[in-house]
């Protein structure tokens, strides 16, 4: 695994002039054989699922505000 903060680069915008040129090149498609790779995969899918679904819940709080900020805290603390 790898992990890397978003803090770890600024990234450049591109000029209008450098957008306009990038949608006029060719893009270049390799095959495997091009890379010197087999065309036989590389990978096998093992199982592919959908993750389970799961019932949304819905909290309506009444009261005045600290009542209300002290009964979310309360839930937050439940889930945590």
């Amino acid at each position: 695994m790898i992990a890397v903060s978003t803090d770890i680069n600024t990234p450049q915008i591109p000029s209008m002039k450098a957008i306009l040129g990038a949608a006029k090149k060719p893009v270049q498609v390799w095959s495997p054989a091009d890379i010197g790779l087999n065309s036989v995969s590389a990978y096998s899918t093992q199982q592919v699922a959908a993750p389970k679904q799961r019932e949304r819940q819905r909290v309506v709080i009444e009261g005045d505000g600290e009542e209300q900020i002290a009964a979310f805290v309360e839930n937050l603390r439940k889930i945590i």
